[in-house]
């Protein structure tokens, strides 16, 4: 029988977050409505009192409603936008500020609520081992425990230790997202059940499914997601 590979100690507390994570429920709210101003109708008397004069009134209340319903749509495309434009100003708008403080490296976060809800009270860092933890809900009702650190020099210095310690947790499959490829596997300290690393940008990346999901929905989990700046990190 073929021996398989040691994991490499080097790996990180990260995994050790990794492989004993318990589960926690998440949901978050859906966004408002924005309210939209009925328009008043016109009386029926008023048509038989317009003049060629008085037309003009009538082509301007229709451009007013062509002004409105413009600035209806832009404000609904910023409110689409808005998880995105958070993302783009660092990680103190999407991670707590005494948290975003502390991290010391880039962090991968969902930047669409609708495929992966983070529940905001499991946003948690752990000062000693240096490792970034929260949960999200993923369309469909899986949660994902996802656990981030900085990549550990030795996985700089020896590339082949990463692979090692990918070897070590069981891969099945593999694939390249936009921000790095991703590996798919099924340590045996899980019990045969779905987990996925990521080593990109600085970050070596954990995420474990509370239950099993389609080899489609890690990709869209993992395309998702958005690199923001932590603050200590600048």
């Amino acid at each position: 029988m073929k021996e398989r590979p040691p994991r490499s100690a080097t790996a990180g507390p990260a995994l050790d977050q990794h492989l004993r994570r318990p589960v926690t429920p998440s949901t978050l709210p859906l966004p408002p409505r924005l309210p939209v101003r009925p328009v008043a109708p016109t009386s029926a008397a008023a048509h038989h009192t317009v003049t060629p004069r008085t037309a003009k009134p009538k082509r301007s209340f229709t451009v007013s409603r062509k002004v409105l319903v413009i600035a209806l749509s832009t404000a609904l495309l910023l409110a689409a936008a808005s998880g995105v434009v958070k993302l783009s100003h660092g990680a103190g708008q999407v991670l707590p500020p005494a948290i975003a403080s502390k991290v010391n490296f880039a962090v991968f976060y969902p930047a669409n609520d609708k495929l992966v809800a983070v529940e905001r009270k499991s946003i948690s860092f752990n000062d000693q081992a240096g490792v970034l933890s929260y949960t999200g809900r993923l369309l469909g009702g899986a949660d994902l425990y996802i656990n981030q650190q900085a990549t550990p020099e030795s996985f700089v210095d020896i590339p082949q230790a990463y692979d090692k310690l990918i070897a070590s947790l069981l891969p099945y499959g593999n694939f390249d997202t936009v921000n790095g490829r991703v590996s798919l596997t099924k340590p045996k300290e899980l019990q045969g059940n779905q987990s996925a690393v990521m080593n990109a940008k600085g970050t070596l990346m954990f995420v474990r499914a509370s239950s099993n999901i389609t080899d489609s929905q890690w990709r869209q989990v993992f395309n998702s997601l958005k690199l923001i700046e932590s603050s200590a990190a600048k």
